[in-house]
């Protein structure tokens, strides 16, 4: 139920995309076409709507496979949400993202 409720809200966001995630507690944005960067869109949400995320570059951004090639080498257009708090805490901080939006 939390999945969804952020997955949902988050796509009718302007400018952001999020695909559902199949087991973990986390979702990543994709916020590309915001014109931010994940550090300064992680501080904005922080400021303006009290809603943590991460940019994703922290969550192996820069890890390697045996080759050399990134494994994640988009992580500079995503940021992390972790929906692992209660329900009612992720419907809270999705109506603050859509006021701010």
């Amino acid at each position: 139920k939390r999945r969804n409720v952020v997955v949902n809200a988050v796509n009718q966001l302007p400018n952001i995309t999020c695909k559902t995630p199949l087991g973990a507690f986390y979702s990543m944005w994709n916020i590309k076409k915001t014109g931010k960067t994940p550090d300064e869109f992680a501080r904005i949400l922080a400021r303006r709507a009290g809603v943590t995320v991460l940019p994703a570059k922290y969550f192996g951004g820069a890890a390697r496979d045996y080759h050399g090639h990134l494994l994640f080498p988009e992580a500079g257009n995503y940021v992390r949400y972790s929906y692992v708090g209660s329900l009612e805490d992720q419907k809270e901080a999705m109506r603050r993202l859509q006021k701010l939006f």
